[in-house]
């Protein structure tokens, strides 16, 4: 690596390592006031298999602030007003005081390039692809710097302040040497994808509980997502018991799908998603800043990950604007966007550990419909406090009027 050609040095005031929502966002906020904003990201493009796509209402909010709506509605997607299990409501989003009472189905990769590719009308944004950030650059103890590597040649970006929001597998956390704290998770989730067609009319997106097994069924614009639950660590099991027993696990669940179930042909098909949740004591130190899941790795209940993220953009531009453009930036800025990101952040995670707990776990491993999820197909009104909690979440973030 060191015989690689090094190239100039670029000079910014904001580095974000981290084309995701969370880095996106920010980077948008930030570069429609006028502040130098670099954006990396590692890959050549935004498409992956199976990475969030849901869309929930308190993002919508803000995208409508930014009037970008009306715009990115155009990209195929589906909405969900009610999620269901075997049948009977659990989650009613409908029942939100929201002009988005529901939650929005979108690939992520339209999302990303759409937020991009509308951020480019501002002079002080600049995108680079496939730029790896690989090392902090640092003047004594404060961040000044990345070190890249863009296709094969070194690039030095100097800035005001670098923002980690390069997800759950962060370098900038490990080169920060911050700590996290795991908790334990009792589930990963197999995703894989089947076709629509027309006998589809009684299938929608909710969840199917069986006898210790669990599947999520995500409607999109032309297939059907499906994450089927499994518990932590039993997939080497699953793939010695062999692929057709597997199949036949799921249509215990789905019978709707066995005029196409031979479609998934093997293990390659299916995706596995190792699922972790985990929170960084301190998501800052001098000139670098922690947010979306580099600072804290969400489960996948309630499908908030990217909503946190954003709530996460947001707030460090409302709370940091100022002092970026004034020059002022201190780490005890970055302390407040921590101080107003932590708690909403710890509470939402307590509440998927509730749910893994209580519901998910003894589904898996007791052989019943558990009694909290009985209880909540009882009472609207805990169905409603649901759709609030994963909708908007335990805080409502907007962007702030002074920099809109």
């Amino acid at each position: 690596m060191n015989n690689l050609k090094k190239t100039n040095a670029i000079q910014t005031t904001v580095c974000i390592v981290g084309a995701g929502p969370a880095g996106v966002i920010l980077a948008y906020l930030l570069a429609m006031q006028g502040i130098k904003t670099l954006l990396l990201e590692t890959e050549k493009d935004f498409d992956r298999n199976f990475r969030g796509d849901t869309v929930h209402p308190s993002t919508m909010e803000v995208l409508d602030q930014l009037d970008l709506v009306k715009g990115l509605m155009k990209f195929p997607h589906t909405k969900v007003d009610l999620f269901q299990i075997n049948k009977q409501k659990l989650v009613n989003i409908s029942s939100l005081k929201s002009k988005f009472n529901y939650v929005t189905l979108l690939h992520q990769k339209d999302l990303l390039k759409y937020l991009t590719d509308k951020a480019k009308k501002f002079p002080s944004f600049t995108l680079l692809m496939q730029t790896n950030a690989q090392e902090l650059i640092k003047k004594g103890e404060k961040v000044v710097g990345v070190k890249c590597l863009q296709k094969g040649k070194w690039l030095t970006v100097k800035a005001d302040l670098i923002i980690g929001a390069d997800g759950r597998f962060s370098k900038m956390r490990k080169e920060g040497d911050f700590k996290s704290k795991s908790k334990s998770v009792p589930m990963d989730v197999l995703w894989f994808k089947l076709p629509k067609n027309k006998n589809d009319k009684n299938l929608s997106s909710g969840g199917k509980l069986g006898k210790g097994s669990m599947l999520v069924v995500l409607e999109r614009e032309e297939h059907w997502q499906l994450g089927y639950i499994i518990a932590k660590g039993e997939y080497s099991e699953l793939k010695e018991e062999g692929f057709p027993k597997f199949k036949k696990e799921f249509l215990s669940l789905a019978p709707n799908f066995k005029d196409r179930i031979n479609l998934i042909k093997g293990w390659k098909n299916v995706s596995l998603l190792n699922v972790e949740s985990s929170l960084v004591k301190r998501w800052y130190r001098d000139g670098l800043l922690l947010i979306g899941d580099a600072a804290h790795v969400m489960s996948p209940v309630g499908g908030v990950g990217i909503n946190y993220a954003v709530k996460d953009a947001v707030t460090t531009a409302n709370l940091l604007s100022k002092a970026i453009k004034n020059g002022t930036l201190t780490t005890r800025d970055l302390a407040k966007v921590q101080r107003s990101r932590k708690l909403p952040t710890q509470l939402i995670q307590h509440f998927q550990s509730f749910a893994q707990s209580k519901i998910l776990s003894p589904t898996l491993h007791e052989k019943s419909i558990p009694l909290p999820v009985k209880i909540l197909f009882k009472f609207p009104y805990i169905q409603n406090i649901l759709a609030r909690i994963i909708g908007i979440g335990f805080k409502r973030v907007l962007i702030d009027k002074s920099i809109l």
